[in-house]
């Protein structure tokens, strides 16, 4: 370097492709249409010689035997660094069948789903003991829904929003914290025309929300770091009703683990705490988890009897032949009064990449 004490770095990089490809089964799916899902991407690095990223990925329910039942998604992704910034581009779309046999036929009930988003993210500091970043994100959502053929014009949706937030990871010598700090608001203008929804007052029309996020891996260094734990805490707040897109959902195994997914309920705020208690087995890459997760709704009168869910599962998870499995029970512990879930819930997800 010019100064004292000062170092020039030189970095070449190497790639040894510029390719990958993955795969993935889990039964993350409904019953409804099709409890067991499968998919795949391409992953294609530097296309540019800018470090870019793209991707495409396409997936959907493999339950063969539901011909007229299921669902199909399919996604694209890009980014790109320059200087301290980054943009990120995203779109999806995903559709829903089912159904429903009449007295005299059968009629088919379909749901149609678009999203599209543009992320701008700005490295504000960077240290060996910590990272921070902000993201200003503009995106939306539309949904349609068809029954017998005919679109179902009153249940029409849109979802336009900004959202600006910021990330913080902090290294210690025993664990990783990672938070989240972020506004949403919605954006009408960016809506085509009025949702029918929006039209009856159903909704804010200019709804904000504050989202915060906590994530921590903490290992215990009177176990040799064979045991950790992991939380993780997720809280959204809103003065306004919000759009069903928008709202805090609970009843799957991302919000709340030990119940079957077939049924959730939502509101306007809310909360969820997962706890994660890790044994790092001897066999390499495997680990054995207890997990005991609670999450609380308010801002509704839905099951107004009780708005709080909590759950337990015990799985094990690990990487072998360049895949990634979890294989895990759970079982429901509160639930409100008339919601219904089976009461042991197996699952397992496998994912490969090459």
């Amino acid at each position: 370097g010019k100064n004292h004490a000062e170092s020039d770095i030189q970095i070449s990089r190497h790639l040894a492709r510029n390719w990958q490809v993955g795969a993935w089964l889990d039964d993350a799916g409904s019953r409804s249409s099709g409890r067991y899902q499968a998919g795949g991407a391409l992953y294609l690095y530097d296309l540019t010689t800018l470090n870019d990223i793209f991707y495409l990925s396409m997936g959907g329910d493999v339950e063969f035997n539901q011909h007229n039942d299921g669902n199909q998604n399919k996604s694209l992704y890009y980014s790109i660094p320059f200087g301290f910034w980054s943009l990120n581009l995203y779109g999806s779309q995903s559709e829903y069948r089912q159904q429903f046999n009449g007295r005299y036929s059968t009629i088919e009930y379909k749901s149609k789903n678009d999203y599209a988003s543009a992320t701008l993210t700005r490295l504000i500091s960077h240290t060996r003991q910590q990272k921070t970043t902000i993201d200003a994100r503009i995106a939306k959502s539309t949904s349609h829904y068809y029954f017998g053929g005919s679109e179902l014009s009153v249940m029409r949706k849109q979802n336009p929003a900004w959202d600006i937030t910021a990330h913080h990871q902090r290294y210690f010598t025993h664990t990783i914290v990672d938070a989240s700090l972020g506004v949403q608001r919605s954006l009408p203008w960016l809506s085509s025309m009025p949702t029918p929804e929006e039209k009856a007052g159903l909704y804010s029309k200019l709804s904000r929300i504050i989202h915060a996020d906590l994530q921590a891996l903490m290992k215990f260094e009177s176990t040799g770091d064979k045991f950790s734990y992991a939380p993780h805490i997720n809280i959204q707040i809103s003065p306004d009703i919000l759009s069903a897109d928008n709202q805090f959902n609970i009843g799957n195994r991302w919000t709340v683990r030990g119940f079957d997914g077939e049924r959730t309920f939502s509101g306007n705020q809310g909360w969820y705490w997962r706890n994660d208690f890790i044994w790092d087995m001897p066999a390499p890459e495997r680990q054995l988890y207890l997990g005991i997760d609670v999450r609380r709704i308010t801002g509704t009168e839905q099951y107004g009897n009780g708005k709080v869910m909590s759950g337990a599962t015990v799985g094990i998870r690990g990487s072998i032949i360049s895949t990634q499995y979890d294989l895990f029970i759970g079982t429901p512990l509160i639930k409100p009064n008339g919601f219904h879930t089976d009461p042991a819930n197996l699952g397992f997800s496998l994912q490969w990449r090459y």
